[in-house]
């Protein structure tokens, strides 16, 4: 025995003296061994039991969310009321999202509190073991140990400095599952847009008919729209495009939901331009007034003699002007669009500049494809095109070409302010231009650019007066087949989520195993769970502790910290302290712990 210890007090026995006496001898007592509720075989089995059955849950669910698009279809809804509170109503409104985000958190929550309540068993049980052993334990690390006093983080330190391992790994796993498990649990269950198709009749409402093409329709309210479109960026009348018209359809249901796609083959109708820049002419100039000229402009456009006379006015800065040709052969295209253009100047001979001419074939398209329009909000007379695929296109030349052809160029602009000399129509092919010009390279007046802006109001202009002049509806729609497509909103698993919520499960279960063999074959000296100070007290009763206590009492300076006074008298890592058992009697052995040579470091308080 150390010299620096306190000697050891005999055991004390029945006739022994005593401060607390009893009227007969303890008698002796089977070595059972407390173990804590939450360790005990039957609640190991059960958490290992749900755990494996969290882990086929989430694995089938996992599977079924890849194999499915989504394990569940959701409603859009939210569930909504009022509350009556002193007199005030307070509505309410609770999206049942929050089902599917608190629903896992939930259920991680009360799994990790159940692995807390095991690991904090663990823990508490640590400073038990090993007493019962020949050799004993370190004082450090039983009579002056309780991790609950110390720091998460610095606990854990100190149990890998003692080498309680599994004390380490139980306290590893519980932060683990507070800052990482749960948290991520949150977001296991997320909602995803899936594309449900179904085929179905469709009913097609018109039929497209040129012949009512009239002198009663309107033309300027057919530019206005294109205008309104092209210029100010407005949206167009239901089906049509910037391209195409097409007939409206309609599904043949009569439950539907309030968003859904419609796909049915149709065929389209639009025209389009074939323009090319006439760089080779004939041309001259007639001085019809001191001011005035008329240039004449001439060619042969593949095949087709094409002519524009020009009225020039000093008066007037810039012009714009179109006509329709219609003496061409059907071989050479039937028409001709001409577009001239330019700016009045006194100092070129022909006195204008920056002049284009320019002469395009019409093309009219019927245009078999796969039509899918979209339907918000139950509004199924009004959707929305979302895609025309295209599968044959054919040529046409409709009845009444010519006099639209003609009527587009003769409608007049009087501004008697302005200083140009445009059509209604020019005037929009020019806005259209100034529009998609790029300042930095090119202007309104540009040849390339007055094409481009040809082509696509033409285009536009035709799509809009088919929309609204040739479509009529029918009387009795036509039926074809089609299908419907529904927009559903399901439940999917994150499968990353999923990964680290079943590997951080499989290995708290294997824990649990391990937990319970540890747990069979390391005993304590416990009878039962040491409650309050009455539970302890007899513990240490008639222990050597008790004679260290004495001697505390009896420092100068006694001030209550026994366990600080300890640790910096003595050192706790020397010694072993074990139990004795005699007649039953269970007594603790602190012995040959030494005197501490060097003063404690403050980190050694902390751990």
């Amino acid at each position: 025995m150390s010299t620096n210890s306190i000697p050891r007090k005999p055991i004390a026995t029945a006739n022994s003296s005593s401060t607390v006496t009893t009227a007969t001898a303890p008698q002796k007592t089977t070595n059972n061994d407390w173990v804590s509720t939450a360790l005990k075989p039957p609640i190991l089995i059960a958490f290992l039991v749900t755990s494996i059955g969290l882990i086929v849950a989430i694995a089938v669910l996992l599977g079924l969310s890849k194999s499915r698009n989504g394990f569940a279809a959701l409603p859009n809804k939210f569930l909504s009321g009022q509350l009556d509170i002193n007199n005030h109503s307070i509505s309410f409104d609770w999206n049942i999202g929050l089902l599917w985000t608190s629903v896992p958190t939930f259920v991680v929550s009360v799994y990790s509190l159940w692995w807390g309540a095991v690991a904090s068993a663990v823990i508490s049980r640590q400073p038990y073991l090993g007493l019962t052993n020949p050799d004993g334990v370190k004082p450090q690390n039983s009579l002056f140990l309780d991790y609950r006093t110390i720091l998460p983080g610095l606990s854990l330190i100190a149990a890998l400095k003692r080498r309680h391992f599994l004390v380490a790994i139980c306290m590893l796993s519980t932060i683990i599952m507070s800052l990482l498990i749960i948290p991520l649990s949150s977001r296991l269950f997320v909602t995803g847009t899936v594309s449900r198709d179904a085929s179905t009749n469709v009913l097609i409402g018109s039929s497209f008919d040129d012949t009512r093409f009239t002198a009663e329709v309107d033309l300027g309210d057919v530019l206005d729209i294109t205008s309104a479109h092209l210029i100010y960026g407005a949206g167009l009348p239901s089906w049509m495009t910037a391209q195409y018209a097409f007939p409206s359809t309609t599904v043949d249901k009569k439950s539907l939901p309030s968003q859904y796609s419609t796909s049915a083959n149709v065929t389209a109708y639009s025209a389009t331009l074939s323009c090319v820049p006439i760089n080779d002419y004939n041309r001259s100039l007639v001085e019809t007034s001191s001011s005035a000229y008329t240039y004449t402009v001439s060619t042969v456009d593949r095949g087709c003699p094409v002519q524009y006379s020009l009225a020039l006015d000093s008066d007037i800065s810039l012009y714009v002007k179109t006509t329709s040709i219609q003496n061409c052969l059907p071989e050479d295209g039937s028409t001709r669009l001409v577009l001239v253009s330019g700016t009045y100047s006194n100092t070129i001979a022909t006195h204008v500049d920056n002049f284009s001419f320019v002469s395009c074939t019409t093309n009219y398209w019927n245009t078999s494809g796969l039509l899918t329009t979209t339907t918000t909000n139950g509004q199924s007379s009004n959707p929305l095109i979302s895609s025309f695929t295209i599968q044959s296109m054919v040529e046409s030349r409709i009845s009444k070409v010519m006099p639209f052809e003609q009527e587009l160029h003769t409608l007049k602009q009087y501004d008697p302010s302005s200083e140009s000399s445009v059509s209604q129509f020019g005037r929009l092919i020019y806005k259209y231009s100034s529009k998609i010009s790029s300042p930095s390279s090119t202007t309104p007046l540009d040849t390339s650019t007055l094409i481009n802006a040809t082509s696509a109001v033409f285009n536009t202009t035709y799509a809009v007066l088919a929309n609204s002049v040739f479509f009529q509806p029918l009387s009795i729609p036509q039926t074809t087949d089609g299908s419907i497509t529904q927009q559903v909103t399901r439940l999917f698993i994150v499968s990353y989520i999923a990964y680290i919520i079943i590997i951080a499960i499989f290995l708290l279960g294997l824990m649990a195993v391990i937990i319970m063999i540890h747990t069979t074959k390391h005993k304590t000296m416990l009878a039962e769970e040491p409650v309050g100070f009455g539970g302890y007290a007899e513990l240490l009763m008639d222990g050597d502790v008790n004679d260290y206590a004495r001697e505390f009492r009896a420092t100068a300076g006694y001030d209550g910290k026994f366990n600080e006074y300890m640790k910096k008298k003595y050192n706790l890592s020397t010694g072993q302290c074990r139990v004795e058992e005699n007649m039953g009697v269970k007594k603790i052995r602190l012995e040959d712990l030494a005197k501490r040579t060097k003063p404690l470091k403050w980190y050694q308080e902390l751990i």
